[in-house]
């Protein structure tokens, strides 16, 4: 049996379990923003990890984990004071909308996020009453950060690739009436770090991973601005 080191973010958000089919993504929809008021809902960013992909065993997974033990270390120091920028470019692209946008006071805890469930027929299925006061919202937009850090494939517990840097959001506006999803997809930047990336202190992996970070608003805002391309499809991380 495999062991995937996986998304401790947003999974119970974006999976559904059983037969039943997985949310497809929603592109922005703007009609009927005008003079609505969009309450934004902040998830609480993960720490940076790594995540193991492929056929991994659990000695495989120690051996790894072992190996790993200095990078894992280094990534959970950093901090992403960036993603600030995505919320900057979601009000801002809002407001172009001519509508209301406000951000509510709480995040959401990682603990709260995985309680999510996953939207089903193109509806969301949870009480957006837990979120936010929903009598001052006509719209609620779930912005639920996803994994920081790096991946890479393994066989056992020998690498079958270099290392790349990602940086994922999940989003949903939701309408609080019709609870229709009116945005929906998981945004996700993947890059492949210059060499050498195991440098001490990883200097070229730090600076990779802030790039996905800043490219994260950049597709954002090309996703609310109708500039994302069609075919633009985010795997599910399952």
């Amino acid at each position: 049996m495999s062991l995937l080191r996986v998304f401790t973010t947003a999974v119970t958000f974006l999976v559904l379990t059983g037969c039943a089919a997985v949310q497809q993504d929603v592109r922005f929809q703007s009609a009927g923003l005008e003079n609505k008021s969009v309450v934004v809902v902040k998830g609480q960013l993960p720490a940076a990890e790594t995540q193991y992909t492929g056929s991994i065993g659990l000695l495989d997974y120690a051996i790894v984990s072992a190996a790993n033990a200095g990078l894992d270390k280094h990534l959970k120091t950093l901090t992403f004071a960036e993603f600030d920028q995505v919320y900057s470019v979601i009000e801002t692209q809002l407001k172009k909308n001519k509508a209301n946008v406000s951000f509510e006071a709480k995040s959401l805890d990682r603990k709260a996020i995985e309680k999510i469930k996953a939207p089903k027929n193109g509806k969301n299925v949870n009480d957006l009453a837990a979120f936010t006061d929903v009598s001052k919202a006509d719209y609620v937009l779930l912005v639920l950060p996803g994994h920081l850090g790096t991946t890479r494939s393994y066989y056992g517990f020998m690498p079958t690739s270099e290392p790349t840097t990602v940086a994922g959001v999940q989003v949903a506006l939701i309408d609080v009436k019709t609870n229709e999803l009116k945005w929906y997809r998981y945004v996700s930047s993947s890059k492949t770090i210059p060499a050498p990336w195991d440098e001490e202190s990883f200097p070229n992996l730090t600076s990779n991973l802030y790039k996905n970070v800043d490219e994260l608003s950049k597709m954002v805002e090309a996703e609310l601005s109708g500039m994302a391309p069609t075919n633009t499809k985010v795997a599910n991380p399952n």
